[in-house]
């Protein structure tokens, strides 16, 4: 929910590139409304099991990666504009959250070379699974040194 959280608020402003669809912006919000971080959510997961099971994301944590694209500023946020899966870079961690299980066939434009690394997929229900990779690997995935 953490990360459906941030793609939301990121979304709701509307000062970045991303932005989600009404649907999914829709559906986001109301999940958000009804969560309750730290309670029982049995009734909560019970009546959102048809959206929770579609929901999917992969975290790629790459520390000190952002000082490569942007040594001069620590913390930041880059967001692919508005493609499925929705794509987000916030500081060394890169998020691809998918909103449909068709999208994972999805081919993602070039996302700092994220989109070419193999991730376990993330869900509601599997908690989260991070893929944890140092700049210089990621450097090598794109065929530069």
């Amino acid at each position: 929910m953490f990360w459906l959280s941030i793609i939301w608020r990121i979304s709701a402003t509307g000062k970045n590139n991303l932005r989600l669809s009404a649907k999914d912006e829709r559906r986001i919000r109301n999940l958000l409304s009804e969560y309750e971080p730290g309670k029982n959510n049995d009734e909560f997961t019970k009546k959102w099991s048809p959206v929770l099971d579609e929901i999917s994301y992969q975290v790629y944590r790459s520390p000190d990666y952002y000082k490569k694209i942007d040594p001069e500023h620590g913390t930041f946020l880059l967001d692919c504009k508005n493609t499925q899966p929705y794509a987000i870079m916030v500081d060394e961690f890169a998020v691809l959250i998918y909103m449909k299980k068709r999208h994972l066939k999805l081919k993602l434009a070039t996302f700092f070379d994220f989109e070419k690394l193999d991730g376990a997929l993330s869900s509601f229900d599997s908690g989260e699974n991070m893929v944890l990779k140092h700049h210089v690997e990621l450097r090598q995935i794109n065929g530069r040194r």
